[in-house]
């Protein structure tokens, strides 16, 4: 996972200070870091705070943009919960979207 290495060294941190900020040693960090161990959600959480870049691109996954619209005749007037409802509807299928293309992209391995 070289991209992991690359953020922690632009966060200005060895690996070292990673690890223990991570709450973890620092030889596990360094197996992660070379592939050797799996990352679990978790951890992978706690790195894109401390490194302040999304999980998506700490694993260097491409962020697919898709366009999802609801299309009513008259959207304006729509009241305030139903804007809010169709705001969460959005959020969900945008993950929906995402969790999709990483499916796909596992299966091409």
């Amino acid at each position: 996972m070289k991209n992991l290495k690359e953020y922690r060294e632009k966060a200005g941190l060895s690996q070292k200070e990673a690890a223990e900020n991570l709450n973890i040693e620092r030889t596990i960090l360094s197996k992660i870091e070379n592939g050797k161990r799996k990352l679990d959600p978790y951890l992978l959480f706690q790195m894109s705070k401390l490194y302040k870049a999304s999980p998506e691109e700490l694993l260097g996954i491409k962020k697919q943009e898709h366009k999802f619209q609801f299309l009513f005749r008259d959207a304006g007037k729509l009241d305030k919960n139903s804007r809010a409802v169709l705001e969460k509807i959005s959020k969900i299928m945008n993950n929906i979207f995402f969790l999709e293309d990483l499916v796909n992209d596992k299966s091409r391995d």
